[in-house]
């Protein structure tokens, strides 16, 4: 982009990331197994990126 605008600490920036996408529509197992990445990965030290879209 020709501008991008930020807040926050900019420093996570420079940190190893991970990202879950998927559909809106997930099965209880499906969510169960994005939740449990998640939470390992947060316990790992690493940023959980979000492109803020609405999902499950």
């Amino acid at each position: 982009p020709g501008c991008l605008w930020a807040k926050g600490d900019l420093s996570i920036l420079n940190t190893p990331a991970v990202a879950l996408v998927g559909s809106r529509e997930l099965r209880a197992e499906n969510r169960d197994f994005a939740a449990a990445v998640g939470h390992r990965a947060a316990e790992e030290g690493l940023t959980l990126v979000s492109g803020n879209a609405r999902g499950a």
